[in-house]
């Protein structure tokens, strides 16, 4: 049984160490008024509240917006999103200038 458990866990480990290494060849950009979230930095995934921030690319426009790894993004320019394709939606369509995030049990806002 531990050994299932760690199996589990391994393949958890690798599959993020997956994502983070592909999002890490993505060279740094500019902020611009249209990119996805990938391109902005941001390593997501979904959870009940909305898109949750795996992990915030160093030298990122998401970095530098001020995103934390743990955040939970609930609005982007006051509409809320549902999941991290929504998100990446909202970002690709170039009509994000602020975020409303739920950080440490706390509601912050950010501007990029």
């Amino acid at each position: 049984m531990r050994r299932a458990g760690k199996a589990v866990l391994v393949s958890v480990c690798l599959s993020l160490s997956i994502m983070l290494l592909s999002a890490c060849s993505l060279a740094p950009q500019e902020a611009s008024s249209a990119a996805s979230a990938s391109e902005m930095g941001l390593v997501l995934t979904d959870s009940s509240l909305g898109p949750y921030v795996l992990a915030v690319l160093c030298d990122s426009p998401a970095c530098a917006a001020g995103f934390h790894p743990g955040d939970i993004v609930l609005q982007a320019d006051d509409s809320p999103l549902a999941d991290a394709a929504s998100l990446d939606a909202a970002l690709t369509e170039g009509r994000c200038r602020r975020f409303t995030l739920m950080r440490d049990g706390k509601e912050i806002h950010l501007e990029r």
